[in-house]
């Protein structure tokens, strides 16, 4: 049982890629996606193997935080190999939701959207760290709404054409760099599936054989920088009484491990999914 969390904002420096096993439309290798709205995610398991290797490796660099063997084996589990002994690790991760991505725009040059079902699986996020839900505008579908459209009667979004409406929001900005605010917008929960299905990036690899003829071409899919997601990092109190043990120590003492930027998925060597982690504490106002 969980008794402790904590709500992480991961945004997308760079690119990210983090595969699925199927492919289709002509993509080789696709981002993985919910299976019931199409939406990208990042998988609980790339975020805990990635968690565990910079605990690992901490002792090795320059991290605020070391971690013994034994505090990496109580926090994520033992290795495979002993995890019949020795039982689970006390820390618990979950699939991060998209909430932001961003879109090629004929205005502002690119808006960074969300919907409202998205919001809606935030505020529900939120609400389990006691922290006020924002509130969710109606929009119809064919809309975009944004506090940067003033004097905007319409917009394409890639090449969709959108009825365009001014208004002041106030949505999420955990983790949004101040310069990339006021292009915040809703649209809705249709659209924002459209984009989350086609406007991902797509990059062509090819191999060349000694004649420099294509060798093996195959295309590869990824998220966009500037994608917003939000997950939550778990703990369970100690399976076995113990007196030194302090509620949510390792959920704490992760935070203070975390690097500046924290890299997931593939193509790590070529810079690609490169991520900045805002926690969210309990109860923090969001200024509405």
């Amino acid at each position: 049982m969980f008794t402790d969390s904590k709500i992480l904002i991961y945004r997308a420096v760079t690119p990210l890629h983090c595969g699925a096993t199927e492919s289709g439309d002509g993509i080789d290798r696709p981002v993985v996606r919910e299976r019931y709205t199409n939406f990208p995610f990042i998988p609980a398991t790339s975020l805990k193997g990635v968690w565990r290797n910079i605990c690992q490796r901490s002792k090795n660099n320059t991290c605020n935080e070391k971690w013994d063997d034994a505090e990496v084996t109580a926090a994520f589990g033992p290795d495979s190999e002993k995890a019949d002994k020795n039982g689970a690790g006390l820390l618990g991760f979950v699939d991060a939701q998209v909430l932001y991505i961003p879109v090629r725009a004929s205005a502002r040059t690119f808006f960074i959207i969300t919907c409202p079902l998205q919001l809606s699986r935030f505020n529900e996020t939120l609400a389990k760290q006691e922290i006020k839900p924002f509130k969710i505008t109606d929009i119809d579908d064919n809309t975009i709404k944004s506090s940067a459209l003033a004097a905007i009667n319409e917009v394409y979004l890639e090449d969709i054409k959108l009825k365009a409406e001014s208004e002041e929001l106030n949505l999420p900005s955990y983790g949004v760099p101040d310069y990339l605010k006021s292009r915040l917008a809703l649209v809705s929960d249709e659209t924002f599936e459209w984009f989350a299905s086609n406007a991902m990036e797509i990059r062509a690899h090819n191999k060349l054989s000694k004649t420099k003829q294509s060798d093996n071409l195959w295309y590869e899919e990824f998220v966009p920088a500037e994608s917003i997601f939000f997950g939550q990092l778990l703990e369970s109190p100690p399976y076995k009484e113990d007196n030194s043990a302090i509620p949510g120590q390792y959920s704490a003492k992760i935070m203070k491990t975390k690097p500046q930027l924290f890299q997931v998925g593939g193509n790590e060597s070529t810079g690609h999914g490169l991520m900045e982690i805002t926690p969210i504490e309990k109860g923090e106002s969001h200024g509405e």
